[in-house]
């Protein structure tokens, strides 16, 4: 799952220029204050649904909507996706930079 592939995550994000978090999609404890953090903190934000609760999913998509964040739902999620959302975002940026000249 996604903690077996966490350092190949975070490596692939941080050689495009970007940080990975993540948060494990339980509400327990302080948890879920941990998950409204992270997504204050966060410019795009990834929701697998296939390991997390309906709690985690419902509350990150409203969170998502009420901060204006871009959200990506998925039923899994791994390396290739990653490089695949990161090359979007590259692309995105290079015709943002370019229209803004």
């Amino acid at each position: 799952g996604l903690s077996r592939d966490e350092g190949k995550l975070v490596a692939a994000a941080r050689a495009a220029g970007h940080t990975l978090e993540r948060h494990s999609g339980e509400l327990h404890g302080r948890a879920s204050d941990a998950l409204r953090s992270l997504v204050d903190a966060s410019d795009l934000l990834i929701l697998v649904t296939q390991i997390n609760s309906h709690n985690a999913m419902h509350l990150t998509k409203r969170l998502a909507s009420e901060r204006g964040r871009p959200l990506v739902v998925t039923r899994s999620f791994g390396l290739s996706r990653l490089r695949q959302l990161l090359g979007d975002l590259a692309l995105s940026d290079a015709r943002s930079s370019t229209s803004a000249a």
